[in-house]
């Protein structure tokens, strides 16, 4: 069985970082939709996490990072979670 990567994309105009399954088509192993990679405005992805808890750990830490970290949330994808 292949090994599962996890993935998170942050969210910078609607503050929130959603974790994804990297076989996700949202999250195309950290390509995005369009398969484009983090070339947006927007956000970003992150790295490869080999685990759903550390990719929502590291989520967590990079929404945390913002001055108004208040207001952020922080999941899993609704498509693949």
């Amino acid at each position: 069985m292949p090994h599962e990567t996890f993935y998170f994309y942050e969210n910078w105009t609607n503050t929130f970082a959603k974790v994804h399954r990297g076989g996700c088509p949202y999250c195309n192993e950290g390509s995005g939709f369009q398969g484009r990679g983090t070339r947006t405005r927007n956000g970003r992805w992150s790295e490869a996490f080999s685990s759903l808890q550390e990719a929502l750990r590291a989520a967590q830490t990079a929404a945390d990072q913002h001055a108004n970290r208040e207001v952020w949330e922080v999941g899993v994808c609704g498509y693949c979670g």
